[in-house]
């Protein structure tokens, strides 16, 4: 049986009167047992096995190999004569215990749906303390068991302790990981025997009376370290720091203090068969030692199973795990052999006995795995940030020979090897550790869109029973998570929307954590409902379909708020990054039909949804001229519209091709003018916002740059006649005149309005032309002298239009006046021109 199984043991007050006689089968002479008794003295008494130490092992990093040569013997297995003994006769003290464990046995509960317990439940010691100085034995300091455990476990195990190293000189986090460790060993032994037991197995098949007894030895060795050499004044010092909470060290302290709440319902057992006044240890050949040895390796490698010293002292878990603490629950602790392996084919000469423990905080969701050896050769966590060192996905499975590979750094494997039955939990624990992390974090094709701890939460499986916790769970969370595809077209990719994920879980700080992940898919409509409890808070019901089974979720708030982001998140009407804010508009309709066009052209079909007066919020993209050349409405990725109505919502999301929304009457027209405008000349009207945006688009066309545009009230040309020195004035009333400039040339640009003689002209004038200022009843204005100019063609289709890019010959040569309204205007108009500008005499105009 799996010793992730915990023992749950209440002590009973009986007491264990048993002697040595009655340990020894009934075929077991007296002589023989006083034999085995002397022999058992005599190597107490000479506390020496010359066994050189190889130099294939390694002492615990507490000692160097400079003060030790000899390794003390650890065992001395005298086998006792059997008899024909029924498989059930077990030795009368240790079947005495039977009885006092079977009082306790517990009732697995169902496992969890997705959940963080795949261990059968337990009574697991729990310490609900703050970091604070080493006391877990002075509640039993004056007893009288205690004093006398005190002093015979001293006698037992000081001896093979100081043949290492003296106590004094052993680190305290080194006792308090041998003290953990050989909790689980005894632990694991009592609970091996006791499922055995139960299960009325063969006599082959159960556990031995030496591995029984080696079980409660294990136990007093924790016992021995907790209450005799923890309790000393330097580590009582050292254990008081509250700068240990939160380290490993400060971890390891728990983990003690639940040892000693464990070990405490033993210490009268421990008692009577360990100093009833007869060495039973001895009788039964057991391991007395308190230190395991690890192959010697080279400093690289040790780095390799340190799995990085920084990340390992900043960690809050222990390197070995006992019990439930007030920051951590532990699941379970397993012993296994792990070897270190590498890609090039090398690998350590033996293997190494470590301890996997499986912890979580309350505080997070992330299971972690802590392979550990009783030294500090090997600390490797499995979690599932990568950057902190090994993940459940790093993991590969050899099933035929019962291990796992974990992928350490540099290019290591370390080799894990367990039981049948373990093999089968390990595996268990990290595939739930790497689904609930695919659940809980967003995928290459997710986005977080809210994560919040709500008031109460309730998930109902309406097609079969859930193990997620019928009744309403309080503090639990919920995440909100948007879903697309990369969908790949004849204009590139872009992203399609593919509806939401949530995913609701009980808080962390509970044993047994569960959770839930539904797809909210495009194809199926989401019934969602604004709620509230009994006390008040505001909620949302939603009802979904997935694989076409029913869903419902019962999520209340602790606010008004969280409530309205969380349905307008499913509604999609918050604007994401680079979109625009939301526009709502008011509408009498809102119709949905199928698409049938007829001969016309016109769009007919059958109706499908017609929503009345509603509200609509139209969200798209921000201008992205990179994105599309054709807008940003065009394969917009976010382009929608959510109508709000009294009894539902719609979000319709539009995905626009180029010239989709153009009707094929249109498309007619076009191909037509198409024709037109290359059989014969055609005109461009243009308008535009500003003037100074007509005058770059003019210079971008024409060449010609705008140094002067206005309007003239007058524009008079003084003919001479022929033949009599007579002069005829021609008279145009509001006349647009530009001052156009290319490099050097400037000309003068005019445009008539209802002009009978010409629609416009155009002239050049240069720097050597006489130009006059003149004023006439409220109207000022520029004399040109001796003006040369052509006259204009006479009215044809092209007379509103001049030629700057080649002038007619000047066969005409008179005054010209342009006058202004505006004096302001006439000194604008002058600064334009290529030349100085006098002053005409008084009353001379033309």
């Amino acid at each position: 049986m799996s010793q992730f199984e915990c023992l749950g043991i209440q002590t009973k007050e009986k007491k264990f009167k048993r002697r040595l006689s009655q340990w020894i089968r009934p075929s077991a002479s007296i002589e023989n047992f006083q034999n085995t008794e002397a022999q058992i003295k005599e190597f107490l008494a000479a506390n020496v096995m010359n066994q050189t130490l190889g130099p294939e092992s390694e002492l615990p990093p507490a000692y160097s190999p400079s003060e030790m040569t000899l390794q003390t013997a650890e065992t001395l297995r005298l086998q006792q004569p059997r008899t024909d003994t029924p498989p059930d006769s077990w030795p009368e003290p240790l079947r005495s215990i039977a009885p006092f464990m079977e009082d306790h046995q517990h009732t697995p509960s169902p496992g969890a749906y997705i959940s963080y317990n795949p261990f059968r439940n337990e009574p697991h010691p729990d310490i609900r303390s703050s970091m604070r100085q080493f006391s877990g034995a002075s509640e039993s300091a004056d007893s009288e068991t205690v004093k006398t455990l005190r002093a015979c476990l001293g006698d037992m195990f000081q001896p093979f302790v100081d043949a290492i190293k003296p106590a004094a000189e052993v680190a305290l986090d080194d006792w308090l990981k041998a003290a953990i460790w050989w909790a689980l060993r005894g632990k694991a032994a009592l609970t091996n025997w006791r499922d055995s037991d139960a299960l009325h197995t063969q006599a082959e098949g159960q556990p031995s009376s030496e591995e029984i007894a080696q079980g409660m030895v294990d136990l007093a060795k924790a016992w021995w370290i907790c209450h005799q050499i923890l309790t000393r004044d330097d580590f009582k010092i050292m254990t008081s720091d509250l700068r240990l909470e939160g380290t490993p060290r400060g971890a390891l302290l728990d983990q003690s203090r639940c040892v000693v709440k464990y070990l405490k319902r033993f210490e009268k057992h421990i008692t009577n068969f360990l100093c009833g006044g007869s060495d039973l240890a001895g009788t039964l050949g057991v391991d007395k030692s308190l230190w395991v040895f690890y192959p010697s390796c080279s400093a690289y490698d040790a780095a390799v199973l340190d799995g990085g010293s920084l990340a390992v002292q900043r960690s809050p878990y222990p390197p070995i795990a006992f019990g439930d603490t007030d920051v951590l629950y532990s699941y379970g602790s397993e012993f296994v052999e792990v070897t270190l392996l590498s890609q090039e084919g090398y690998a350590l000469p033996s293997s190494m006995k470590c301890v996997l423990s499986f912890v979580r905080e309350m505080c997070s969701w992330d299971m972690v795995g802590v392979i550990s050896s009783q030294t500090d050769l090997v600390n490797i966590r499995i979690q599932s940030d990568s950057s902190r060192g090994a993940t459940w996905k790093d993991i590969e499975w050899e099933v035929d020979r019962l291990s796992m590979l974990v992928k350490l750094s540099r290019g290591y494997f370390l080799k894990v090897r367990l039981s049948e039955e373990n093999f089968k939990i390990v595996w268990e624990v990290a595939h739930q550790a790497v689904s609930t992390d695919a659940s809980f974090v967003a995928d290459n094709q997710e986005q977080l869109l809210f994560d919040e701890e709500i008031k109460y939460c309730q998930y109902i499986n309406h097609a079969r029973p859930s193990d997620f916790p019928a009744k309403p769970t309080k503090q639990g969370r919920v995440r909100l998570f948007k879903k697309w595809e990369t969908v790949a077209e004849g204009t590139g990719k872009r992203r399609a929307h593919r509806g939401f994920r949530i995913f609701v879980s009980t808080p962390p700080h509970s044993r047994t954590v569960n959770h839930v992940s539904n797809i909210l898919h495009n194809s199926s409509p989401v019934s969602c409902s604004l709620i509230e409890s009994d006390d008040g808070s505001p909620g949302i019901f939603l009802q979904l379909l997935e694989e076409g089974q029913k869903r419902s979720f019962f999520l209340y708030f602790y606010d008004l708020e969280s409530r309205s982001q969380i349905h307008s998140l499913l509604l999609d009407l918050i604007p994401g990054a680079g979109e625009t804010s939301t526009q709502a508009f008011h509408i009498r309709s809102y119709v949905i039909m199928e698409s049938q066009a007829d001969g016309s052209g016109e769009t007919k079909g059958g109706q499908h949804l017609d929503l009345r007066e509603s509200l609509a919020s139209v969200i798209e993209q921000k201008n992205d001229p990179v994105r599309s050349a054709y807008g940003k409405t065009i394969l917009s990725e976010s382009l929608r519209v959510v109508i709000a109505s009294d009894w539902s919502s719609i979000t319709d999301r539009i995905n626009i091709v180029a010239h989709d929304l153009v009707s094929e009457e249109m498309l007619r027209k076009a191909t037509d003018l198409l024709h037109k405008v290359q059989d014969k000349p055609s005109i461009r009207r243009i308008q535009f916002a500003s003037v100074d945006d007509l005058h770059k688009f003019q210079e971008s066309i024409t060449g010609f740059k705008v140094l002067f545009d206005g309007l003239a009230t007058q524009f008079l040309i003084s003919r001479r006649r022929k033949m009599i020195p007579i002069h005829k004035q021609w008279e145009a009333n509001l006349t647009r005149v530009q001052v156009v400039q290319q490099g050097i040339k400037i000309q003068i640009v005019a445009f008539f309005y209802q002009f009978h003689r010409w629609k416009s002209i155009n002239f050049a004038v240069k720097s050597t032309d006489e130009f006059e200022k003149v004023d006439q009843k409220g109207e000022w204005g520029i004399r040109f002298k001796d003006a040369k100019y052509a006259l204009p063609r006479p009215d044809t289709q092209t007379s509103d239009y001049v030629c700057l890019d080649e002038l007619a010959f000047p066969t005409e040569h008179d005054d010209i006046g342009i006058l202004f309204q505006d004096a302001s205007v006439r000194d604008k108009f002058a600064e334009s021109l290529p030349g100085a500008v006098g002053n005409a005499p008084r009353r001379l105009l033309c």
